[in-house]
């Protein structure tokens, strides 16, 4: 998939990524709601499973992309014949060299699509996990001439899933959180297509009945972000600065019926200039949990999460989808104070990371397995100031690249000061640190940080 001109790319990302639903916060504005997921997480489905559905939707899919590379874009890959497709087979998987968008955002998207309708048809989670993974088999293997790609193969359906799924809620809440009306249909719909698609195929007739509206949050923020390069105020950089966050369900309500991704956080934060354009993504879901032994005033949970990572930069690129243990804790320091951690280790199934020496196989990004490190620690004063700190550590070991071992490391500081229970504005200071060791090429290090104030509306 290609795009012509950044300033197109740019906002097309960003749309599709509030669209989406998807930098992560443990953010827990909303948990002092009086729900329960017992209660409320009841997540609409058919009647009957139809699990012949979604595989011919996902098979279309890839046709109907096909067809407009073949026979609208004309592109040369996608000359694709019998032969080209014995050859794929025999020779195996590579890793390909497409841009870091494509890998890393178009093509999870495109699995997304895939388990969408497979959800959308009335098969579960777990279920619906085999789709994703089959529609990105057949596109690598018989949809293009390119040989099939070994990072495409995993990073599709392992980033789709999660995109999938909270896009999948999204529009449900969306079509049955309020009234029916035109614009409900139309805003489920642009959020996730292949439920739009099925509902029009008849499927989900009497599901309003069945949905009960989940807890869930949201935040839009908007003000200003200077970047400063290279650690020195004298290269500072202003950006529009735009922000988009969701928290949807309770992670401290796990039940017997808890469901993957019953909780989740999805944030999407925006930054645009002159010569730099910023976009991070990222979301995590709980897939499921157990609550710790817990006292009076100290509350632990463990849980298992499925995340992705998309951040891209002037700088320097990052994307992750990874699978993780995290513990959660809240304490209640005082009667009007509330204290609440997370610390979550995770594996990086797959990542990418722009490197100067990966152009030896013809990208600008290196391409491997991880881990990744997460703490975060939010201070709640009397609903009136919220004090946070998030940390974020990566480890990406290159496969496919240069070879070595690269380290990025995230640093917010921030508060947040509530004029009313919907209005709120900001302060945060953020540093980016990055290390990049090389088996064959000199080592590499950067620092950048910025300093952010914006206004945030609460929903």
């Amino acid at each position: 998939m290609s795009l012509t001109g950044r300033p197109f790319r740019v906002v097309f990302l960003f749309w599709l990524s509030v669209l989406v639903g998807v930098v992560e916060q443990h953010d827990l504005y909303g948990q002092n709601r009086a729900f329960s997921l017992r209660d409320s997480a009841v997540i609409a489905r058919p009647e009957k499973n139809n699990y012949w559905l979604p595989a011919v939707e996902a098979f279309g899919l890839n046709i109907f992309v096909w067809s407009v590379d073949r026979f609208v874009r004309n592109v040369e890959w996608a000359y694709i014949s019998t032969e080209t497709m014995k050859n794929n087979l025999k020779h195996g998987f590579v890793w390909d060299a497409d841009g870091f968008e494509t890998n890393q955002l178009f093509h999870p998207y495109s699995g997304a699509l895939s388990f969408t309708a497979a959800r959308s048809s009335g098969l579960s989670f777990w279920q619906s996990l085999p789709y994703p993974f089959a529609g990105s088999l057949m596109w690598e293997l018989f949809m293009e001439t390119e040989y099939p790609s070994m990072n495409d193969i995993i990073t599709t359906p392992m980033s789709g899933i999660v995109l999938g799924e909270i896009s999948y809620r999204v529009s449900n809440l969306i079509l049955y959180g309020g009234t029916h009306s035109i614009w409900r249909e139309i805003g489920s719909t642009l959020v996730s297509p292949m439920n739009g698609f099925n509902r029009l195929l008849g499927r989900r007739k009497d599901e309003r009945r069945q949905y009960k509206v989940p807890p869930y949050h949201v935040t839009f923020s908007a003000g200003l972000n200077g970047l400063f390069i290279d650690g020195k105020f004298s290269q500072r950089v202003p950006h529009l600065y735009l922000n988009y966050n969701m928290v949807y369900g309770r992670y401290d309500r796990l039940s017997h019926g808890y469901k993957p991704f019953d909780y989740f956080v999805t944030n999407v934060g925006a930054s645009f200039s002159d010569n730099n354009n910023i976009i991070a993504i990222f979301s995590s879901g709980l897939l499921f949990g157990k609550k710790l032994p817990s006292t009076r005033h100290r509350h632990s949970y463990l849980g298992v999460l499925k995340s992705f990572n998309f951040l891209t930069n002037r700088v320097y690129k990052i994307s992750a989808s990874s699978v993780g243990i995290g513990l959660l804790t809240d304490y209640a320091v005082g009667p009007q104070v509330n204290w609440h951690n997370s610390l979550v280790a995770s594996a990086i199934v797959m990542g990418g990371i722009n490197s100067l020496y990966a152009e030896e196989v013809g990208r600008d990004y290196n391409l491997g397995p991880g881990a990744s490190g997460k703490l975060e620690s939010l201070l709640k004063i009397r609903n009136t100031v919220n004090l946070y700190l998030r940390y974020k550590h990566y480890w990406l070991h290159p496969l496919s690249g240069a070879k070595g071992n690269e380290y990025v490391d995230i640093l917010m500081l921030g508060t947040r000061l509530f004029l009313n229970e919907r209005h709120a504005i900001s302060f945060e200071f953020i540093e980016y640190d990055r290390w990049s060791h090389y088996r064959d090429y000199p080592n590499l290090k950067e620092n950048n940080f910025a300093l952010r104030a914006y206004y945030s509306f609460i929903l």
